[in-house]
C-alpha cells in the first residue's frame, strides 16, 4: 500500500517521489520505478520504499550475509576476496573495487534473489588494470599505420611498455617526434590509464 507525490518544475516536467510499502520481496521496488518513469513528463523518481517481508521470509543479518558470502563465491567472473558485505535489518550494501562494470552487475545480481534481503547499496569501485602487453600491441599497431601513412619504416621492438596499477611507462626510441606523441597518446587511451610516463627517446 501507499501513495505517490508529484511536484511539478517550470519547465514543466515533473518529480514523482514514490512512499510505499510493500509485502513482496525485493524487486518490486525496481518494478515500481521503472513504471513511473515511463510515464510522459517525468524528469525523476525519488524513491521512498520500504518492503516488509512476511513472516515465512524474513531472515537474520547473519544468516542473509553468510548466504551472500556464499553466493559470490559461486560467481566465476568475481576474484575471491575482493567484495565485503554488510548487512543491517535486510539491507545489504556492497562494498570493494573490480575491473569491469558487469562484475560489479554480477555481484549485484548474485545477492539480490536472496531470501530475506529487503534491498541493495551497490558501492563497489570500478578500478580497471592496464594491460601492458594491450598497450604496447596498440602502439605498435597505431605506428605501423603511421609509417606506412608517411612511407617511413617503423620497428616496432624499439618501444618497451611497463605497467602498474593505472600508471604507464614508455620506453626506448623513435626517428621522429610525431611517432613519439602517437605513442603517449595511445597509452593514454588505454581502459585505466590514470597516468603516463613517456621516456621514448627520439633520435
Amino acid at each position: 500500500m501507499g501513495g505517490s507525490q508529484t511536484e511539478g518544475n517550470q519547465d514543466g516536467r515533473r518529480n514523482v517521489n514514490l512512499a510505499f510499502r510493500l509485502e513482496d520481496p525485493i524487486g518490486s521496488d525496481e518494478r515500481a520505478e521503472r513504471a513511473t518513469t515511463r510515464v510522459k513528463g517525468v524528469k525523476a523518481v525519488v524513491q521512498q520504499i520500504e518492503v516488509k517481508l512476511s513472516h515465512d521470509v524474513a531472515r537474520g543479518d547473519e544468516s542473509i550475509a553468510a548466504a551472500a558470502i556464499e553466493r559470490l563465491a559461486w560467481e566465476s567472473s568475481l576474484p575471491q576476496d575482493t567484495i565485503e558485505i554488510g548487512v543491517e535489518k535486510g539491507w545489504v550494501t556492497l562494498n570493494g573495487e573490480v575491473d569491469w562494470h558487469f562484475k560489479k552487475e554480477a555481484a549485484e545480481q548474485a545477492v539480490r534473489t536472496l531470501i530475506g534481503v529487503v534491498g541493495i547499496s551497490n558501492l563497489i569501485e570500478i578500478k580497471p588494470t592496464v594491460d601492458a602487453d594491450d598497450v604496447s600491441q596498440n602502439i605498435t599497431r597505431a605506428l605501423l599505420r603511421s609509417s606506412l601513412l608517411r612511407s617511413s619504416f617503423y620497428d616496432p621492438n624499439t618501444i618497451e611498455v611497463s605497467a602498474q596499477d593505472g600508471k604507464i611507462k614508455l620506453t626506448g626510441h623513435v626517428t621522429t617526434w610525431n611517432a613519439r606523441e602517437l605513442a603517449g597518446s595511445v597509452a593514454w587511451s588505454a581502459p585505466g590509464a590514470t597516468f603516463v610516463e613517456n621516456e621514448i627517446v627520439v633520435g
